[in-house]
Formats: C-alpha cells, structure tokens, sequence
C-alpha cells in the first residue's frame, strides 16, 4: 500500500513556521504558486476546494483575536469644534444625547477602570476638557433621566431635537424642576 501523497508540495527549508506566521500576520495575502495548484489538480475536487479556500485566507494574527474578545474597545464620539475664543460653548455645548449615551455607557463599562476618569474621558470625547463637576452633573442627569425621554431623543439622532440640552430641558419638565435659563426680572 502507497502513502497518501500530500496536499502540499515540498516546502523550501527557508519556508519554517516563523516565516509562515509572519506572512499570515501580514496584511498581505499568501501568494500561491503555480506548482501548488498543479499539485493539487491529482487530489479529488472536494478536497482540493477546501484546500484551496483554506489557503487564501490567511488566519487573523493571534493577538489581534484574542485582545478582541478579552475586553471592549473604546469607541469616540462626535464631538462638535468647540471655538477657545467662546468661553461658554464647552462641552456638553452642542452634542447630541445619542453621543452622550454612548459616552457614559462606556465610561461605566468595569473593563475600562484601568483607565483613570479624565484619561477616559479624553479617549471617548477626545480632545475636550475634563471639568469633573460638568462631567458629574451630566452624567447624573443622564441616570436619572426617564428612558422614555432619553430614548425619544436618541431616536432624534443628531438633529435639533436630539441635542442633549434638549434631552435636560425635556428631563426637568417631566420631573418638574426649575428651568436652568433664569429670569432677569426683579
């Protein structure tokens, strides 16, 4: 009885594993040669296109996989351009409660308490100054904000309606609180 002839032809020396690992890693796919696939003609049709298939598509490098299910990523928000010579257009000033939403979300995920609270608050809203009273204050208003309210303004998107200082406005209504513009009547 003859041994099965491999799928594969004779590999060079220089063509290890180190070096297979490399190329899979690399953003390049493997080349296949033309000798492969007149190697791999003698072998039955099915058996071919699954070797075949497996081949072109080189594995996702293992650190990349495995970082991907060992914790979240961070995701930035949209953040508006906020203008240094406007002192009073800072943030939460011109974002949108479906941005928001998302950035506290993230800010409350337990994987990311490696991080300190302004360094996640930089890496989720960017380049924006952290004023942690502002940020307290938002984010409390954000957990006490009826769902129906704060998801009548995410479905908004990013509109007029979906503003987040609408979202506020529309909080202290329904929970009967004062207006945060005052009266300058004495």
């Amino acid at each position: 009885m003859s041994p099965t002839p491999s799928l594969f032809p004779s590999q060079p020396p220089e063509d290890d594993f180190n070096s297979r690992r490399a190329t899979s890693m690399s953003p390049m796919p493997l080349l296949v040669t033309s000798t492969f696939f007149s190697s791999i003609e003698s072998v039955p049709s099915t058996s071919a296109s699954v070797a075949v298939n497996d081949i072109r598509q080189p594995a996702p490098p293992l650190e990349t996989h495995q970082s991907a299910q060992a914790s979240p990523s961070i995701i930035p928000v949209h953040v508006p351009i906020y203008d240094r010579g406007k002192p009073r257009r800072v943030w939460p000033q011109g974002m949108y409660t479906v941005d928001m939403v998302v950035g506290f979300q993230q800010m409350d995920i337990p994987k990311f308490r490696n991080y300190g609270q302004e360094q996640l608050f930089r890496l989720i809203f960017g380049d924006t100054p952290f004023v942690k009273a502002t940020y307290h204050e938002n984010c409390k208003a954000w957990r006490e904000t009826p769902l129906t309210i704060l998801e009548a303004h995410k479905q908004s998107g990013r509109t007029q309606d979906g503003l987040w200082s609408n979202c506020l406005a529309a909080r202290r209504i329904a929970l009967g609180l004062e207006s945060k513009k005052h009266s300058r009547r004495k």
